[in-house]
């Protein structure tokens, strides 16, 4: 399924209607998009062309890859962005979503968008991604390099991580002057040790508000 909220007053204008009356169902109340139909590739050449676009949900979109994500670049209102599932999707589609400089809020359940060689991607993530605030990533395996990048974030206030493996000690980065603004953090890993809980709640110590620490036996 594919949501896309925020993105143009209704009525649409006709040529776009007509391009998106065979895949989705248009809920004018609410304006948004909603489809059952199969989501590909194509589907997102016509979210592209929503420059209004703020909040982009995608959920069990087994057929997209890469190249959907790609087509983003352009929309530079979007803040949200949603992937759920979307089992196609690579360390490829961590670099498109890159060029989204708008971004606030990003939310990754499953995929391998930090698998491979991605060393690049990771030392220019704090200035790809000056505006992001909501980090969530969820069913997927994290290296030590992208935790490192992740800390260095500079707005990010809140981080939510329930990771299927990750090195001991992999958080080592959140110790030293980064994670300065954290407010929120939610983490959970049958593999976190007790040194990454106390560099972890350490560097943020200041500015915390919310912890939520859940799945393991700290």
């Amino acid at each position: 399924q594919l949501s896309v909220s925020r993105y143009l007053p209704l009525p649409l204008s006709p040529p776009i209607a007509t391009l998106l009356s065979e895949l989705f169902s248009i809920d004018s109340r609410q304006k948004r998009l909603f489809t059952n139909a199969v989501v590909t590739d194509r589907s997102f050449e016509t979210v592209a062309q929503f420059e209004n676009l703020e909040t982009l949900s995608v959920s069990w979109c087994s057929e997209i890859t890469n190249r959907s994500i790609s087509h983003l670049s352009g929309l530079g209102n979007l803040s949200t962005v949603r992937l759920f599932n979307c089992t196609k999707l690579t360390g490829k589609a961590l670099n498109y979503l890159c060029e989204v400089t708008s971004l606030e809020t990003l939310l990754l359940h499953g995929g391998e968008f930090f698998a491979g060689n991605l060393a690049a991607v990771y030392e220019d993530l704090p200035f790809s991604m000056p505006n992001l605030k909501t980090l969530e990533l969820q069913c997927m395996a994290v290296s030590e390099e992208a935790l490192g990048a992740i800390a260095q974030l500079p707005s990010l206030t809140s981080l939510s991580l329930l990771l299927t493996t990750h090195k001991h000690c992999a958080f080592r980065k959140f110790g030293d002057r980064y994670a300065c603004n954290l407010e929120r953090l939610r983490i959970s890993s049958e593999s976190l040790c007790d040194w990454d809980l106390e560099i972890l709640l350490t560097a943020a110590a200041a500015t915390l508000t919310h912890v939520d620490l859940f799945g393991n036996n700290a």
